[in-house]
């Protein structure tokens, strides 16, 4: 009698762990269904607000780009790529100068 009621608690025990795991393996599958859902989410009104800011940005700044331009593809070997890129940024010594002036203007029209 003892050894069968040893038994018996010995599988309801196993029962309620093997539930208690089976929950919550659950949970976190929920979990990880919810994340997933979420930066989906987040990623779509992301590239939508993205999309919305170029629009507005391209309306004021831009004309609309030549597809002629956008196909071109250049002839220059990466060496020359990376000179003429280097000739046409200004030095870290010009931008430093430019961004300071712009901070005097934008603190003096604060005053």
């Amino acid at each position: 009698i003892n050894h069968a009621k040893n038994q018996s608690t010995a599988k309801e025990r196993e029962r309620r762990d093997l539930r208690l795991e089976l929950a919550m393996r659950e949970k976190a599958r929920r979990t990880r269904a919810m994340e997933s859902d979420r930066a989906a989410e987040e990623m779509t009104s992301g590239i939508d607000v993205f999309e919305d800011s170029l629009r507005r940005m391209q309306d004021v700044v831009d004309e609309p780009v030549d597809d002629a331009l956008l196909s071109k593809t250049a002839t220059d070997s990466p060496h020359e790529f990376l000179q003429s890129l280097a000739t046409r940024v200004p030095r870290g010594v010009e931008m430093q100068k430019e961004s300071e002036q712009y901070m005097t203007k934008v603190k003096e029209r604060r005053m």
